[in-house]
């Protein structure tokens, strides 16, 4: 999944690198086509959205990539809640144990 984020990125950044350069030299393989001056006016408009935008995004992958590689790294948390349920298990058992065994010994010693 980090991976896909990761080649997502590259793409968008030359993606945007080839719009960027097709807005400031204009030719014809470029899908800009630059009518007038007011048409420029109005895609350099559009393209500092698409910039404000691809910061965002940047900013928001980077964060998810941090945290996915804290969690990929950590150690896996199931022999230790296993050890916890077994221990607390045994606990329970133990107190029952005790409960029974002093309520018995208890019962005996009135009975004599």
């Amino acid at each position: 999944m980090g991976t896909k984020f990761i080649s997502n990125q590259r793409f968008q950044e030359d993606t945007r690198y080839r719009e960027t350069k097709c807005i400031q030299r204009p030719t014809q393989g470029c899908v800009w086509r630059l009518v007038d001056l007011g048409s420029y006016s109005i895609f350099t408009a559009y393209q500092t959205e698409i910039d404000n935008l691809t910061k965002r995004s940047k900013t928001s992958e980077n964060a998810f990539l941090h945290v996915y590689k804290i969690l990929a790294e950590a150690p896996d948390p199931y022999p230790l809640l296993e050890a916890a349920v077994v221990r607390h298990y045994l606990d329970l058992t133990d107190i029952h144990l005790l409960t029974t065994g002093v309520g018995s010994s208890c019962e005996s010693g009135r009975g004599s």
